[in-house]
């Protein structure tokens, strides 16, 4: 079965991942630094995502991949544009005040919670005036992708984003079968190859301009990429038939 198939590639391709930064040495400056903790954690997410599908739930796997393509963007971002952390830490204390402004909002928040809410939010929005001053504003996904070079991939990511929101057709295609609902039912070639196909193109793309925020011993970053290359190459030869 091709589904086999593409699971087998996809712990290729994990395992190359984990060599390459079992022997990695991260740089110490910002931005590559930062660059560098976005590729781990990507790895980290491509590996949840494989697990989820090795299980049957690949579907549920969307959101880990999903958010690797959100780090893939900022992680071209941080190479060409390096002030680009000025606007991920925007987003982070963007989102921080509201979640603080939401709570206060709140009538059963009791009052001594409220005061150190209170705190909180004065001690986010000190940070996060100064950038709002230099008139940096939350990122809109479309414009960040398109920023980054990575346009075709909204498809892709728009399909996850159904599948992490629970939407109808995400819930018919998980739980609608023939006689009635079912649990577990298993995931189609289709939405396996959409997960795993994605996850792989983030982790493939990441890893090639790793040699450069991160030192490898001689050798040992191209021998690793010709697996993640081939493996990828390989997946993509199993792609459903539309």
């Amino acid at each position: 079965m091709k589904g086999n198939k593409v699971l087998r590639l996809a712990g290729e391709q994990l395992r190359a991942a984990n060599e390459l930064v079992g022997r990695m040495r991260p740089s110490l400056q910002a931005p590559d630094r930062l660059r560098c903790a976005l590729f781990l954690t990507m790895v980290e997410q491509f590996e949840a995502s494989l697990i989820l599908a090795q299980n049957g739930l690949v579907s549920h796997g969307a959101i880990h991949v999903r958010s690797m393509l959100e780090a893939l963007a900022d992680y071209r971002l941080l190479e060409t544009q390096p002030r680009h952390v000025d606007q991920m830490r925007f987003d982070q204390l963007h989102g921080e005040r509201r979640l603080y402004k939401r709570i206060l909002d709140l009538p059963q928040v009791p009052q001594a919670e409220r005061a150190m809410i209170e705190g909180r939010l004065a001690e986010t929005t000190s940070r996060y005036q100064p950038l709002y001053d230099q008139k940096i504003r939350a990122s809109v996904i479309a414009e960040k992708f398109a920023s980054a070079g990575l346009d075709h991939m909204l498809g892709p990511y728009t399909m996850l984003c159904s599948f992490a929101h629970n939407d109808l057709a995400a819930l018919a295609q998980r739980h609608q079968g023939g006689a009635g609902m079912t649990l577990r039912a298993g995931d189609s070639e289709e939405v396996q190859y959409l997960v795993l196909s994605t996850a792989s193109f983030a982790l493939l793309t990441a890893a090639s301009a790793l040699n450069g925020p991160a030192l490898f011993p001689d050798g040992h970053f191209t021998t690793n990429m010709d697996v993640l290359n081939k493996s990828y190459e390989t997946m993509t030869s199993f792609a459903p038939k539309q």
